[in-house]
């Protein structure tokens, strides 16, 4: 997962189709589509370089939605960088080390409900339901990551939330550059949170949302 410090940030965020619902007796219940617009400065380099790295822009593609069987989220990063940056990958068995200035993450995220699969009702309290949770991720930048999750969701009842679901799960890494070769990888395990909260301000409505 890429962790991005900007400080100097402007953000521009269009709703492309914001939460279209569609009958419950279809198998899309609703989804949610953005475009996301990231400009920032004066970032920390981790890169094993002198250059400092002045600026970048972020464009970012993101996906969520509902169905009969679960949930998907989805998001693909495209960085556009002012300076060249040291990004490693396995190529033909081997491992190089290039310059770039572009390039890609993304995290594709399905979660199948255990209460649909078995037609057991699984909640109990403020758990709703639970979920079997999986998680590909891919990208250029850094050390080349291509990770695979896989665990349980957990979606809660909390007053005032809009949602909140937590996913434990256990990571395959592969791929990474900090490994002698292409075939070595390892192990460890990821907690993530994601929540909405909506509120008002006087006749405003606001929103905020997201993970960790």
């Amino acid at each position: 997962m890429n962790l991005k410090r900007l400080p100097l940030c402007l953000s521009l965020t269009a709703g492309l189709f914001a939460a279209q619902h569609a009958n419950a007796d279809d198998l899309l219940y609703w989804q949610s589509n953005s475009l996301s617009y990231l400009n920032g400065s004066n970032f920390q380099r981790g890169n094993f370089n002198a250059e400092e790295q002045r600026s970048q822009s972020t464009f970012t593609f993101e996906h969520a939605s509902g169905w009969v069987w679960g949930d998907i989220f989805y998001f693909l990063d495209y960085v556009n960088a002012d300076n060249l940056q040291s990004r490693g990958s396995f190529s033909n068995g081997t491992f190089e080390q290039k310059e770039h200035n572009t390039f890609y993450y993304m995290e594709f995220s399905p979660r199948v409900s255990l209460s649909w699969l078995t037609g057991q009702d699984l909640s109990a309290g403020p758990l709703k339901d639970v979920k079997a949770a999986f998680t590909y991720e891919k990208g250029e930048g850094g050390p080349g990551t291509e990770n695979y999750l896989y665990g349980l969701g957990f979606d809660w009842n909390v007053p005032g939330f809009a949602f909140l679901n937590t996913n434990i799960y256990r990571v395959k890494i592969n791929n990474h550059v900090f490994f002698a070769d292409q075939n070595s990888n390892g192990y460890t395990e990821q907690l993530t949170v994601a929540g909405a909260y909506p509120f008002a301000v006087g006749e405003q409505d606001f929103l905020i949302d997201g993970y960790v």
